[in-house]
C-alpha cells in the first residue's frame, strides 16, 4: 500500500486504479493511464513502475513487451546495458513466441554499433527462436556486416591511401630496398568470428558468398583454414573451374600474407593454366609478391619470361610498362637514398646491383621495337613483312644474316598467301651476300630458293629475275641470258604438264610451270633484243623465242606487235610482220582484235609499196566485217580507210566509206560532221546536198543544229537563198529560240545582208510564233548540272502536320 501511495498522487490516478480493479484486462485502460502519466511528465521511475505492471498483467503478450522496450529505446535516458539487461529479463519469461522481441533488440544493438551486445543478442536469439526464424536474425547481422563493418576493412586498405599505382609501387620498392616491413592491414576479427559461425551452418547455395565475405575481413588465417575445409575437404586448394575464380584469388592472397611462398607459387602457376585469360594479371601479381620479398632478380626473370611467351599485344604492353616502371622506380629510389645517406655509397654497387639494373632499364628502352617484333612473329610466324622489318632492326651483317636464315627456316611456304612476298626474303638474303662480294654464297642461296615448293609462280619469277639482274650488272647480258634459258626450259609435253597442274588445284609446286612465266619470257626477250648487233643468228634465236611464246600461249597482244616490229626492223621482208598480225587476230577476242587491227591497218597503209591497194582494201573490209557486227566502235578504222581512199584519188569512195560508218553509228554527230565536211570539200556543194539531207534526218534534234547551219551556209554560198531559208526554218523549229541563239543570229545576219524588209519580218514572225508554241521541258532542264530542280505543282504536297485538316474553301 505504501508502494502504491508513492505513485498514485491524485484523484484521477485513483479513478484509473479503481477502473483497473474492475477491468484488469482492458488494454485500452492501461494505455490511457500511461498516456496520462506521460502527458503529466511524471518521473521516469513512475513510468517504469506503471509499464512493468502493465506488462506483467499481460505477461504472455509479446507486442506489449515490445512496446515497453521501444519506449525505453526511444526515451534515450537508459544506458545500453540497462536496456540489454531488461531484454534478457523479459526473455526469461518466454519459452517461445519472442521473435519480434529478438528482432527489436538486434535492430537496437546494430544501430548502436554495440558489437558485444550484437554477439550476445545473436546467441540468445538463436537459443530462443525456432530454426525457421534463424535466417531472419542472421540476415540482420549480415546487413550490419555488409553496410557497416566490411567497408571499414575495404576502405582501410593501406594501399588505397596512395593516389595511383606508381606512387604505391614507389613506396613498396623503397620499403623492400631498405628493409622496412610492409604494413599489414589489421583484420576484422569480430566480423570474421561471426562469419565463421555462420559458415558452419550455411546452406550450400550461400556458402561461396559467405566465404567471399570472410575474405573481406582480411583475416587471412581464417580464410586459409576455412577455404581448405569447405572447398577442398581440408586439403590445400588447387586451381579448378569448379570453384569461383574470386575465391581462388582470395586463397592466393591469403598464402601471400601468410608467407607460404612455395604454395603460393604452385597455386599461381595452376591458376595461369586454368585461367589463361588472366595470365597477365597473375604475372603482375607474382612479380609484386617477389618484390615484397626483396627478390628483385626473380621479378625481372618472371616479367621477362612472361613477355617472351605472350602473344597478345595488350598483355605485352602491360608487362613491358610494368617492368619499365619497376626498374625506373628502383633506380630513382636508390639514387635518392644514396644522395641523402652517403654511408650507403660504400657498398651500394655490390649490395644493390646498381649497374645491372641500369643496364637492364637501358636494354628495355632500346629493344622495345625488337621485342614488339618478337610478339608479331609469335602471333604469325609466317608474316613475311614482319621478318623483313626485323632484319632492319639489326645493324651488323652477321645479325641480318641470322634473321634471314631463321625466317626461311620458320616460314611455311604454303601459309604465305601473298604471291611473291616470300621470295623477297630469299632475294634480300642473297643480295646481302652479293653486296658483300660473297658471290658464290649468294648464288647458292638463289639456287636453294629455287628448290622451295612455292605455291605461287610469282615467287619463282622474283627469284629468277633478282638473280638475273645481279648477274647482268656483274657479268653482262650473256650471263643473264644463260640463267633465263635455264629457267625457261620447255618440257617435252607442255600441254600435259599444264593440264596436270590445273587438276592438282595448285597443290603442285610452281616449279612445274615456270616455263609459262610471262615476266621471265618478257625479260628474256628484252635481253635478246638488246644483244642484237646485226647478228643473223641472234635474230633467228629471238624469232624462235617469240614463236615459243606463241606456241605456249603466253604471248600478249603487245608481244605480237613487238614481234611484228622486230621482223620489220631486222629483216627485209615486211610481209612477215603482217603475217604475225594475222596470226594474232586468231588468238584474242574481238575487243583485243580491234586494238591489233588499228596498228595493223595503220602500218599497212604506210607500206603501199609492199601491199597492193586491193589487198589493203580487203584488210579494211575484213576488219569492219569482223568488228562492226559485234558492236565495237570502229570510228578510227572508218576514218583511216576514208583517208586511204582519198590518197588514192577516189573522193566519192572516200566519202561513202564515212557514210558507211555513219550508218553503223547513225546517231554519232561527230562522224556525220566528218562525213558532210569531207563531202563538201571533196565533192562540192551540189554533190554534198544528199549527205547533208541524210545527216539532218539521222542526228538527234539538239545535236543537228551545227550541221543545219553548215548546210545553210553552203547553200548561201551557192546563191540558193530560198533553200538556205528553208533549212534555217527547219532547224529553228527543232529548239526553243532561247536555246537556239547561234542559228537565229546567223539567220538575222543572212537577212540583213541578202534579204529585204518582208523576209526579215517573216523571220521575226516565225521566231515569235515559236517562242509562244514551243515549250521548254523544265523537268529535263532542271536535272542538268548547276540547275535547280523544281517540283511540279500538280504533285500532292505532304503536310508538315499529319493531323492537318484540308478545308475545301
Amino acid at each position: 500500500m505504501n508502494c502504491i501511495s508513492r505513485y498514485v498522487v491524485d484523484e484521477e490516478d485513483i479513478a484509473f486504479e479503481y477502473e483497473l480493479q474492475r477491468t484488469p484486462l482492458s488494454i485500452v485502460t492501461w494505455k490511457r493511464y500511461l498516456e496520462k502519466w506521460e502527458s503529466q511528465k511524471r518521473p521516469l521511475s513512475h513510468l517504469v513502475w506503471l509499464y512493468e505492471r502493465f506488462c506483467r498483467q499481460f505477461a504472455n503478450q509479446e507486442d506489449i513487451w515490445c512496446s515497453y522496450l521501444r519506449w525505453m529505446v526511444h526515451e534515450r535516458k537508459f544506458d545500453n546495458l540497462t536496456i540489454y539487461q531488461r531484454f534478457i529479463h523479459i526473455l526469461e519469461g518466454f519459452s517461445a513466441g519472442c521473435e519480434e522481441l529478438c528482432f527489436l533488440m538486434m535492430e537496437f544493438a546494430t544501430s548502436e554499433y554495440q558489437l558485444e551486445m550484437i554477439r550476445h543478442v545473436l546467441d540468445v536469439s538463436l537459443r530462443k527462436l525456432g530454426a525457421d526464424s534463424h535466417w531472419k536474425i542472421w540476415e540482420m547481422v549480415f546487413k550490419f556486416l555488409e553496410e557497416k563493418m566490411l567497408p571499414l576493412t575495404e576502405f582501410g586498405d593501406s594501399q588505397d591511401e596512395y593516389q595511383d599505382e606508381q606512387e604505391r609501387m614507389e613506396v613498396l620498392i623503397y620499403k623492400s630496398l631498405f628493409g622496412e616491413e610492409e604494413e599489414q592491414d589489421a583484420p576484422d576479427i569480430w566480423s570474421s568470428h561471426i562469419l565463421q559461425r555462420y559458415i558452419k551452418i550455411a546452406p550450400n547455395w550461400n556458402l561461396h558468398n559467405s566465404l567471399q565475405k570472410l575474405a573481406s575481413t582480411k583475416d587471412h588465417k581464417a580464410v586459409h583454414a576455412l577455404y581448405q575445409q569447405y572447398l577442398n575437404h581440408g586439403n590445400e586448394l588447387e586451381a579448378t573451374l569448379e570453384i569461383p575464380y574470386s575465391l581462388q584469388l582470395n586463397y592466393l592472397k591469403a598464402l601471400d600474407y601468410l608467407q607460404q611462398d612455395e604454395k603460393y607459387e604452385a597455386l599461381l602457376r595452376q591458376l595461369q593454366t586454368v585461367f589463361p585469360g588472366k595470365s597477365t594479371e597473375f604475372t603482375i601479381m607474382w612479380a609484386k609478391h617477389e618484390r615484397k620479398r626483396s627478390r628483385f632478380h626473380h621479378v625481372t626473370e618472371i616479367l621477362e619470361n612472361a613477355m617472351e611467351s605472350t602473344s597478345d599485344l595488350k598483355s605485352f604492353t602491360t608487362i613491358y610498362e610494368f617492368e619499365s616502371l619497376v626498374e625506373r622506380l628502383y633506380l630513382e629510389n636508390l639514387v635518392e637514398e644514396l644522395k641523402a645517406n652517403p654511408d650507403l655509397q660504400k657498398d651500394a654497387q655490390e649490395k644493390f646491383e646498381l649497374s645491372a639494373h641500369l643496364s637492364h632499364l637501358q636494354n628495355l628502352i632500346e629493344t622495345h621495337s625488337l621485342r614488339l617484333n618478337d610478339l608479331k612473329i609469335r602471333q604469325n610466324p609466317n608474316s613475311v613483312e614482319t621478318w623483313r622489318h626485323r632484319a632492319t632492326l639489326f645493324q651488323t651483317f652477321e645479325d641480318k644474316c641470322n634473321v634471314y636464315a631463321k625466317s626461311i627456316l620458320t616460314i611455311d611456304p604454303s601459309r604465305v598467301f601473298v604471291p611473291g612476298s616470300l621470295a623477297t626474303i630469299w632475294c634480300e638474303y642473297a643480295t646481302l651476300y652479293w653486296n658483300a662480294k660473297a658471290f658464290d654464297t649468294a648464288k647458292e642461296i638463289w639456287d636453294r630458293a629455287l628448290r622451295v615448293p612455292f605455291p605461287h609462280l610469282k615467287d619463282l619469277e622474283t627469284i629468277w629475275i633478282s638473280w638475273t639482274e645481279h648477274e647482268i650488272v656483274q657479268n653482262g647480258i650473256k650471263r643473264g641470258l644463260q640463267i633465263l634459258e635455264t629457267a625457261l626450259q620447255v618440257p617435252d609435253a607442255p600441254e600435259e604438264v599444264l593440264e596436270k597442274y590445273k587438276k592438282s588445284a595448285k597443290k603442285m609446286p610452281a616449279q612445274a610451270i615456270v616455263f609459262t612465266s610471262l615476266a621471265l619470257w618478257s625479260l628474256y626477250l628484252d635481253l635478246q633484243e638488246a644483244s642484237i648487233i646485226d647478228q643473223r643468228d641472234q635474230v633467228e634465236r629471238t624469232s624462235s623465242t617469240y614463236e615459243t611464246m606463241i606456241h605456249l600461249k603466253v604471248a600478249t597482244p603487245m608481244h605480237f606487235i613487238q614481234y611484228a616490229h622486230f621482223l620489220q626492223d631486222h629483216t627485209d621482208d615486211k610481209i612477215k610482220g603482217f603475217q604475225v598480225y594475222e596470226r594474232a587476230l586468231s588468238f584474242f577476242p574481238k575487243e583485243t582484235q580491234y586494238e591489233i587491227w588499228k596498228v595493223y591497218l595503220r602500218e599497212a597503209t604506210d607500206a603501199i609499196g609492199k601491199l597492193s591497194t586491193e589487198s589493203i582494201r580487203d584488210l579494211f573490209d575484213h576488219a569492219l566485217e569482223t568488228l562492226v557486227p559485234n558492236g565495237i566502235d570502229c570510228r578510227p578504222i572508218f576514218i583511216l580507210y576514208s583517208d586511204f581512199e582519198e590518197k588514192n584519188g577516189l573522193s566519192k569512195r572516200s566519202v561513202d566509206i564515212l557514210l558507211r560508218g555513219c550508218h553503223s553509228m547513225s546517231r554519232d554527230s561527230n562522224m556525220w560532221e566528218k562525213c558532210v565536211s569531207k563531202a563538201h570539200r571533196l565533192l562540192g556543194g551540189e554533190a554534198a546536198r544528199p549527205y547533208y539531207e541524210e545527216c539532218l534526218q539521222s542526228i538527234p534534234s539538239p545535236k543537228v543544229i551545227p550541221q543545219a547551219l553548215a548546210f545553210a551556209e553552203m547553200e548561201t554560198q551557192l546563191g540558193e537563198l530560198t533553200r538556205a531559208r528553208e533549212i534555217l526554218k527547219y532547224g529553228a523549229q527543232l529548239l526553243h529560240p532561247s536555246k537556239n541563239h547561234e542559228l537565229w543570229e546567223y539567220w538575222e545576219e543572212l537577212e540583213l545582208q541578202n534579204g529585204d524588209k518582208e523576209s526579215y519580218k517573216t523571220m521575226l514572225k516565225l521566231k515569235r510564233k515559236l517562242e509562244n508554241e514551243l515549250t521548254v521541258n523544265t523537268e529535263l532542264e532542271s536535272q542538268k548540272e548547276g540547275n535547280v530542280e523544281f517540283i511540279a505543282a500538280s504533285q500532292k504536297k505532304t503536310p508538315l502536320n499529319p493531323e492537318e485538316i484540308d478545308l475545301n474553301i
